[in-house]
Parts: C-alpha cells; structure tokens; sequence
C-alpha cells in the first residue's frame, strides 16, 4: 500500500501534519477539516474535492496542488505557495489568503466571498466566473491576472484599473504576456493574439475559432481539444514540446516550428518573443527579423548569413561559431553576448549595443560599425582586418595581442582600451579618443597618428607614422 493510498482511506480531522512531507499525496475527497498543515508540503498533491474547512495551511507549500472543487471556507493560508495550483470551482468563502502566493494559479469559477487576499500575489491568476463580493483586496498584486464578463468584483473595483486582462469573444490581448496562464476552456472566439507571448499557456479546450494567433509564440503551448477553425497562425512559433490534436499540423495553419537544426530560411518574424527557445543550429539565412527577442537564446552554430535584424534584443545569446555574413543589424541590442569564433566577415552594425560581448577568435574581415557601443567588449584574437569603427565606443576594450590590419578607428572612443602586445598596421586613429591607453609593447608602425594626439599617449619605446596632415 502506497502512502497515496494509505492517507485517502484515513479520516484526517483536526490532525497535526505540520511540516510533514505530502507531496503528490493521492488526497481525494479527504476529510481533512480544522487539520494543522502549518509548512506541510502539498505540493503537486491530489485535494479535489478534499474538505479543509477551518484548516490551517499557513506557509504551506501547495504549488501545483489540485484542489478543483475542494471545499476550503474559513481555512488559514496565510503565506500559503499557491504558485500554479488548481482551484477551479473551488469553495473559499472567508478563506484568509493573507500574502498568499497565487500567482498563474487557477481560480476558475471558484467561491471567494469574504475572503482575504490582503497582499496576496495573483500575477497571471485566472479569475474568470470568480466569485470576489466582498474580498479584501488592499494591495493585491493583479499583473497579467485573467477574468471573464461573468467575473463578479467587490464593489467600488474598477478591473480596467487592476492591469488585469478579461476573455471574452473578440477582446485585444495583443502582445501581452500570458506565458505559463491557464487559458483552459475560455471563450476567445475571434479574439486578437497577435504576437502574443503563450509559452506553456495551457489552452485545453479553449474556443480559438476565429481568433487571429499570427506571430504569437505556442512554445510548450497545451492546445488540447482546442477549436482552430478558422484561426490564423501565420508566423506565429511552436516547438516540439507543443501540444496539439493529432489532427491539425501547426505548420499547415502558417506556424513555424522552431527547433534545432531546422531550416527557416528567409523567414519573416515581427514582434515574436522567443525566450527559452533552442535554436542551436537553425538556418535563419536571408531571414528579416523585426522586434524579436532573443534574449539568452542558444545560437550556437545558427546560419544568419544576409539576415536582417533591426530592434532585436539579443542580450545574453549564444551566438557561439554563429555565420552572420553580410548580416545587417539595426539598433539591436547584443550586450553581452557570446560571439567567440562567430564569422562575422562584411557585417554591418547601425546603432547596436556590444557591451561587454565576447568577440575572441571571431572574424570581423570587411565589418563595418557605426555609432555602436563596444565599450568592455573582449576582441581578443579576433580578425579586424580591413574592418570599419566609426564612431563606435570602444572604452575599455580588450585587443590585447590582436593583429590590427587596415582598422578605420577615426573619431572612435578608445578610452582605457587595453592595446598591449597588439600590431596595428595602417589603422587610422584620426580624431579617436586615445587617454588612458595600455600601448604596453604595442607596435604602431603604418599607424595614422595625428601630431595633435601625440601628447595624449607615451611614446617610448613606441613605433609609428606621424601624420603630417
């Protein structure tokens, strides 16, 4: 007999199993009314239906706890995690939620009069057909938190103003985020989803019919049973964790899967967020991505090659032996990010922010950046050769021991740049920004050095070409 087995077939009233370990416990049905859980671990167990009336579940664990029509009136949960768990129907009159943590859990049709969430977390929490006359809901945190027009507020609560989002037939949820909301069996019948963050939103049996999904992210996405007739998914993205009818391929609705190794060659991407997604390996040549983030991607040996980014939030990406060639990026922002022996060969770079990006080993041959921030970047080992840096910040850049050939730095920010043991050969430092500069061993020959920087740098042991211009 199984401890799941063992505690369902017990009366457990008025018990003590503070601090006891029930997770995943099988509790169905269970009478467990004025019972002491004070700091039990509930998590992921089975309470549907169970009786915990006037039971104490202050500072609980019960995230991802199933309570579907659990009876809870009167019950303490007073610092409760109650992260993703299922109340659904479930009867919380006069419960106290006091600093409870309720956020994306399921609160479908569930009882709540009386009750107190007084500094209770429902960021994402779906309210729909709730009950609240008469909650409490002094300095509730209602972010992303879901209801329906059968939704009933205390009196005096404006919902417009709780930064809350209602479901219903053709409402707006355009580029919000809903990842990890329980979206189950709603009614978004002709509703606006365009570039909508659903990664790990459960859709179960929710009505899409008509509903525009183009360019919303289904990333682990559970559209079970879900209606789709008639919904549009162009450029909308899912991957293999994604689950749908056996019936419908995404893919013939417009989506793109997005995995590893896939080709998505000249695809066109607006406004998708595709955080937590694997593209180790994909072809996105000659792809033209606006406003998509891809912020702690793994890039990893993915083909770029002529593709076209502008707005791009590659902050923290892994961009690993990456191939950009000819690539343009526009006022993007790759702080950060990990380019160690990427090709970068004729890219060009409008705008973008480096900060702090790993460049060692990387080719950089016939690039050319404009008005970018390097500032800290590390570009040791990398091929400049014939590369174009204007205007660019480079304060505080590692080149230390890299070959300069051919490098355009006129009027670039070289400020605490570290150029020790570094060769530069023809490199122009017209107008640049030179104080504070490791020349440590460096060799300037076939350097263009104006004689108005020359107080700026120390020049023993040094060699250069003074320019006379």
């Amino acid at each position: 007999m199984n401890t799941g087995d063992f505690l369902n077939r017990l009366d457990l009233r008025n018990q003590n199993l503070s601090g006891k370990n029930l997770a995943g416990a099988e509790l169905k049905g269970a009478n467990i009314r004025g019972a002491n859980l004070t700091e039990t671990d509930l998590s992921e167990a089975i309470l549907s239906y169970a009786d915990l009336i006037e039971a104490n579940l202050q500072s609980a664990n019960l995230t991802r706890c199933n309570l579907t029509r659990g009876i809870l009136n009167l019950a303490n949960l007073t610092d409760a995690n109650l992260r993703e768990a299922n109340l659904s129907e479930a009867n919380l009159v006069g419960t106290e939620f006091t600093r409870a943590n309720l956020s994306a859990a399921n609160l479908v049709g569930a009882n709540l009069v009386g009750a107190n969430l007084d500094q209770a977390n429902l960021v994402g929490a779906n309210l729909s057909g709730a009950d609240l006359r008469g909650v409490q809901f002094n300095n509730v945190s209602l972010k992303g938190a879901l209801y329906s027009n059968r939704t009933i507020f205390p009196e005096g609560i404006n919902q417009q103003k709780l930064a809350a989002h209602l479901l219903a037939p053709g409402v707006s949820l355009q580029g919000i985020d809903l990842s990890y909301a329980n979206l189950s069996n709603a009614d978004l019948k002709n509703a606006d989803l365009r570039r909508t963050n659903l990664i790990r939103a459960l859709l179960i049996s929710t009505n899409l019919g008509g509903a525009n999904l183009s360019g919303a992210n289904l990333s682990g996405a559970d559209l079970s049973g879900a209606n789709l007739n008639g919904t549009l998914l162009n450029k909308a993205v899912y991957n293999h964790h994604t689950i749908c009818s056996d019936r419908i391929e995404l893919s013939d609705l417009g989506a793109y899967l997005i995995a590893p190794h896939v080709s998505l060659k000249e695809i066109i991407l607006t406004g998708v967020n595709l955080q937590e997604a694997d593209l180790i390996g994909v072809d996105l040549g000659g792809a033209i991505l606006n406003d998509v983030n891809f912020s702690q991607v793994d890039l990893g040996r993915s083909i770029l090659r002529k593709a076209m980014l502008k707005n791009v939030n590659l902050m923290r990406a892994d961009l690993r032996k990456a191939d950009l060639t000819g690539t343009t990026i526009q006022s993007s922002n790759l702080a950060l990010a990990d380019l160690r022996g990427a090709d970068l060969t004729r890219i060009e770079l409008d705008g973008v922010c480096l900060q702090g990006v790993d460049l060692r080993g990387a080719d950089l041959t016939g690039a050319k950046l404009l008005d970018c921030d390097l500032s800290f970047a590390d570009l040791r080992g990398s091929d400049l050769t014939r590369s174009y840096f204007r205007r660019v910040n480079l304060d505080g850049v590692n080149l230390r021991k890299t070959e300069l050939m051919g490098v355009d730095l006129e009027d670039a920010n070289l400020t605490n740049a570290d150029l020790s043991d570094a060769v530069l050969f023809r490199v122009n430092l017209r107008e640049a920004k030179l104080q504070g500069i490791n020349w440590k061993g460096a060799d300037l020959k076939g350097v263009f050095l104006p004689k108005s920087k020359l107080n700026e740098i120390d020049l023993a042991e040094l060699s250069y070409n003074e320019d006379s211009s």
